[in-house]
């Protein structure tokens, strides 16, 4: 647990518009207290699709996969192995994206809650948006999920307790 990771990412969080408590606690476990990242504030090692028009790195990365990789210009595999059932391991040169600020790796990560209307009304809301994001209602019924794990609300408050005790004032 790395408590300077943490404070950026939270320093940042506050121009988001959404909880920065959960916005920090989200990063930390997403990319594993600031290890997982790729490029310049890549927090979330998001790969740069072709029609990425920022910029990019180029990052030896292991893959493994069904099936092939899609490859984009500029990219190639360095190693190939075939496992079993049609997956494959690569480890392949990929581009990702690079942001020039944690704030603008948060801005871009956090689009994909656009995806959910409803819980978007509760993302200044530290615990009832995790909650929202994780039991979505959808039209026509069911429910969409952000993170597949249904103890993902439990993880988030877990989370906060561990950044409260490293000393962060997470204002909840």
């Amino acid at each position: 647990m790395n408590k300077e990771f943490a404070q950026k990412v939270f320093d940042a969080a506050k121009e988001t518009g959404f909880s920065p408590a959960f916005v920090t606690a989200m990063t930390c476990i997403e990319t594993g207290w600031g290890r997982n990242g790729n490029g310049n504030y890549n927090l979330f090692a998001e790969l740069a699709p072709k029609e990425w028009t920022g910029k990019k790195n180029l990052v030896r990365v292991t893959q493994v996969v069904s099936g092939e990789l899609d490859l984009q210009d500029g990219e190639y595999i360095q190693f190939q192995s075939k496992l079993k059932n049609g997956i494959n391991k690569y480890i392949v040169y990929r581009y990702f994206k690079d942001y020039d600020s944690i704030l603008d790796c948060l801005n871009e990560h956090l689009k994909v809650f656009d995806d959910f209307p409803v819980a978007l009304k509760y993302k200044t809301d530290a615990h009832e948006f995790p909650k929202r994001i994780s039991n979505e209602p959808m039209t026509g019924g069911g429910t969409k999920k952000y993170d597949s794990d249904p103890q993902y609300p439990v993880f988030i408050e877990e989370t906060y307790n561990t950044l409260k005790k490293l000393g962060l004032d997470l204002g909840i």
